[in-house]
């Protein structure tokens, strides 16, 4: 026996692939790896990665250029042209020679290592042709004794060969004669029912899933084209051009947590970086779902909750989680589409499970926030909605809110003193925020201005067309005033602006207030609204055998969540269903009815309370 443990006869036998049928099969195997995972919208990311990596290349080599991609998706003609202004293909000779050994599995900074991306067509169309403008032209390079800076390669999906040779100006017309350099993609003659199932809303997508951290630093610039007149060298369609956009998480409510080092023999390899969003999206979308990060781009095409790993995990489910974990420290597999295992990918999912109880602590107190804010919206609808119809009733005298919570007994502001300094006198009040909201008249000198519209430009006030009124600016009340009644008319009607050499005006301004005191009282007074509505609250009290009850200090029905009537019909984990909102609209019907009874004595709070709940579901 060898020391390997075979016997001393063994012999070492390599295979061999020496047919046709068998070197297609291998490279029809990579098709085969689409249509399982993505179809064709994957597939065509392969020729973008391909381009990203080339303008990498590019701009590693001293040739200073943005990246520009564009894809276009000729209906027309049944073909996708992929164009982009990296250095091309360098070497076609090998690449033709050579497949999966990609001359770029020793750049860290390149992520097409295994050039799948040039196989994967055979399982969508029977044409893949390249057209690449070089910078240089490898030494002792000739196709058929001629050589050129720019080459064609021609893929047929039922053939091994690949045709190349040198070409004169087509490069020219499919870049429209914008780059000098670059590559370009043509897929076409699609198998049978193929081209139909392209959507450009879904390629869109997975470009940007894929490549939204290069767009976002400002490398590429990627856009999609859809149409029937794709015509090369005369007219680009530039208007009509989608511009791919890099995911925006700036809305979103970050999941802070801390980044983990991974070590190797006392040496910092990287870290495992969460980059987690919670999010109020309303639908499952699998390209929203948390993914894994490798160098910028997303490791495969499955979400983490498709790797085994974590598919038992409900986190990774969740419909309010999304964002991406970077793992650059980790080794990606052949394919691009897993991480390879070993000791490094075994500390990432460590670390990705460790972060699962804490995930799901800040999932679940955003979604009772969620909640908590769904049924406050819903609730305010229904607030209106029952005073819109007690007011028509007449059952109280109380208007709509404006601001919901509180209580109307009149329509006219009421006018409070300022005072210098805070205090406890509620008849005073202090001009300080944070406080209750008053009304205040800051003083102008403006003069008349014609054809002004407030808006436009600073220092441009309303048109005003009342005279006389109150005084001290206010217009509202025509009668009275400090001279003879007001009256409608021209005066001010085509607005003013500020000049500190004009007339004096009044301003009306949103000021906050706080208690203040009378021994300090100042030569100024603000207007305060009267209160207006009634609000619903809820409070847990699990002592009380009352359902509901009335708050008049903040004037607001009280739901006792707590009383098992209300618990009954209650999911804490969902917002407000249809059955809670008539019980709660019911107990504000009668709290509302009895406190109108306290001022008609000769009201029946039972029977008024039947008929008005009655009429309001009916109407409903």
């Amino acid at each position: 026996m060898s020391s390997e443990g075979l016997p001393d006869s063994a012999e070492l036998i390599k295979p061999k692939i020496t047919e046709d049928y068998q070197i297609l099969a291998a490279l029809a195997s990579t098709g085969a790896g689409f249509e399982a995972l993505g179809g064709s919208s994957l597939m065509l990311t392969e020729p973008v990665e391909n381009s990203v990596d080339s303008i990498i290349e590019a701009n590693k080599k001293g040739v200073r250029v943005k990246g520009i991609i564009r894809i276009f998706i000729d209906r027309r003609n049944e073909q996708v042209v992929i164009v982009d202004n990296g250095l091309g293909f360098i070497e076609p000779r090998h690449i033709s020679e050579r497949p999966f050994d990609s001359l770029k599995k020793y750049d860290p900074d390149l992520t097409g290592k295994f050039a799948r991306g040039l196989q994967g067509f055979r399982s969508y169309c029977n044409t893949l042709l390249f057209i690449s403008r070089r910078l240089e032209v490898p030494r002792n390079e000739v196709f058929k004794g001629k050589r050129g800076n720019t080459v064609q390669l021609e893929f047929k999906a039922e053939r091994v060969e690949v045709a190349v040779g040198v070409v004169d100006d087509e490069f020219e017309r499919w870049s429209w004669g914008d780059f000098k350099h670059g590559a370009i993609a043509f897929y076409r003659d699609w198998k049978k029912g193929e081209f139909s199932k392209i959507r450009r809303e879904k390629l869109v997508r997975r470009i940007e899933r894929h490549f939204g951290e290069l767009i976002r630093k400002g490398r590429m610039e990627i856009l999609i084209w859809e149409g029937d007149e794709l015509t090369p060298g005369k007219k680009i369609p530039g208007r009509d051009f989608y511009e791919c956009k890099p995911r925006d998480y700036s809305g979103l409510q970050r999941v802070n947590l801390p980044p983990m080092s991974y070590m190797e023999n006392g040496v910092k390899k990287g870290d495992v970086v969460f980059e987690l969003y919670l999010t109020t999206r309303g639908k499952r979308d699998r390209e929203w779902l948390p993914f894994l990060m490798y160098k910028d781009r997303p490791v495969g095409d499955a979400p983490i909750k498709e790797i085994a790993e974590f598919a038992e995990s409900p986190v990774w489910d969740s419909q309010y989680l999304t964002g991406f974990i970077r793992g650059d420290f980790c080794e990606i597999n052949e394919l691009r589409l897993a991480m390879k295992p070993g000791v490094a990918r075994d500390f990432l999912y460590q670390q990705i499970e460790a972060a699962e109880p804490a995930l799901e602590g800040a999932i679940k107190a955003y979604h009772r926030g969620l909640i908590d804010i769904r049924r406050s919206q819903e609730i305010n609808q229904l607030v209106n909605k029952l005073q819109s119809f007690l007011k028509n009733k007449r059952i109280f005298d109380f208007k709509i809110a404006r601001e919901l919570g509180q209580l109307s007994t009149g329509e006219k502001p009421e006018r409070i003193k300022v005072s210098a300094g805070p205090g406890s006198d509620t008849s005073h009040v202090i001009l300080s925020p944070p406080g209750e909201p008053v009304i205040s008249g800051n003083a102008l000198q403006v003069i008349p201005e014609k054809n002004v519209v407030q808006g436009q430009e600073p220092g441009i006030h309303q048109p005003q067309d009342q005279t006389g009124g109150s005084g001290e600016g206010n217009t509202t009340k025509l009668n009275g005033g400090p001279g003879e009644d007001g009256a409608v008319g021209r005066q001010g009607k085509d607005g003013y602006r500020e000049n500190v050499n004009g007339l004096d005006k009044t301003q009306p301004t949103q000021e906050a207030a706080q208690p203040g005191q009378a021994a300090s009282e100042l030569n100024k007074t603000v207007r305060r609204r009267k209160p207006r509505g009634f609000n619903i609250s809820h409070q847990e009290d699990e002592f009380s055998d009352e359902m509901s009850s009335f708050d008049p200090v903040n004037s607001t029905v009280i739901i006792n969540t707590a009383h098992e009537r209300y618990k009954k019909r209650d999911d804490p984990n969902a917002p407000m269903s249809k059955v809670v909102m008539d019980y709660i609209a019911e107990l504000y019907i009668w709290e509302i009815c009895k406190l109108a009874a306290q001022t008609n004595a000769d009201m029946d709070v039972t029977d008024t309370f039947l008929k008005t709940k009655f009429e309001f579901f009916e109407a409903s």
